[in-house]
This record gives structure tokens, sequence and C-alpha cells, in this order.
């Protein structure tokens, strides 16, 4: 029985998981906020084709606070749009991370801050009853229930400054939900 309840913990799509799931994501982030908030990495150059480590955070910042304002929008009985296909995610990705990169390195850090913040306590408030059922429109995959979107929050820095490679290696939490690394330079 034991054997069970530890595969579920690990299962992003169960609720079981939401604690365990919500811890990885917190720890990441942290991860990700020491380098990004080193004034020196700020420039640095990633595995993610032509960006930098603040392409990244522009990019974290763009899709999180894009995040924030679907599920708002549907908590409030709205249906958000779509963006564009699924084919056209990298590509639009790499267009708003670039219109970020000039944003001031401290305006562009307090968002990123703001918006961790604010997600993770939307992802708190996730309950079991919605947790599987609730849908938010993603901007290119339609439909996703709720879970998706902490385990879809890209705040690791594995892919991007390590090594990179067509599956990308994510913890195994999300393992359930995360088909492949969706930056530029892996796909």
């Amino acid at each position: 029985m034991a054997t069970d309840i530890s595969k579920a913990e690990w299962d992003a799509t169960r609720f079981v998981a939401k604690e365990n799931l919500l811890r990885i994501v917190q720890k990441e982030a942290q991860d990700f906020f020491t380098l990004a908030d080193a004034p020196e990495n700020w420039k640095m150059p990633t595995t993610a084709g032509h960006w930098q480590v603040r392409d990244i955070v522009a990019h974290i910042v763009d899709t999180t606070e894009g995040y924030i304002q679907r599920f708002e929008t549907t908590h409030g009985g709205g249906i958000p749009e779509g963006i564009a296909p699924l084919s056209e995610m990298s590509h639009n990705a790499d267009r708003f991370a670039q219109e970020l990169r000039d944003t001031p390195r401290a305006e562009l850090l307090a968002r990123l801050h703001t918006a961790f913040e604010t997600a993770m306590t939307m992802f708190d408030g996730i309950g079991a009853r919605d947790w599987d059922s609730f849908m938010v429109v993603h901007a290119y995959m339609g439909p996703s229930p709720a879970f998706f979107y902490p385990s879809a929050s890209s705040w690791t820095m594995e892919c991007m400054v390590g090594t990179c490679v067509r599956a990308c290696r994510w913890p195994t939490s999300w393992i359930q939900t995360r088909p492949t690394c969706w930056f530029p330079s892996c796909l």
C-alpha cells in the first residue's frame, strides 16, 4: 500500500501530489531566483538558442502573468481566448521574451517575484475538487486542468544553462505532464 501512495505523490494529475509538486516548484524557483538575481548573470548565454538569462526571466514573467490572467478570467466566469496553435508556441515565446528584453533589470525581477508569489498563492488555493476538473484555456493547448499549470511552470534552469536534450530532464513529479522542452533551441 505504501508503494501506491508513493507513486500517487509523484503523479501531478492526482491531488495527493499537490503538496509535493508545489514544494518542488518552490525549490526550483528559489534556485532560479538565485541565478537571475545575480547582476553578473543577467546577460549570461544559455543553451536556449540566442536567449540570455534575462530572456528566460522575461519568458517566465510573460508566461506566469498569462497563467494568472487566464485563471482570473476563468474564475470570473469568462473564457480566455487562445493565442495561437501549439505549433506557434516557440515562436511566440521568443517574440514575447524579446519584447521584454530591454525592460530594466530591477523592474523585470520585481515582476518575476510578484508573478511567482501570486501564482503560488493561486496554485495553493486549488482544492481537491478542482485539481483535475477546473479547466482553464491554455494559450496554445486549449482547455487544460488546473493541475497542469503548476506542473508547467518553467522555473528550472537545468535545460537552459546545463545540457539541453530533446526531452529535458524535468523533475519526476512533472513526468506526467511535461512532454518536451519548449525553448527555441530544444525544438
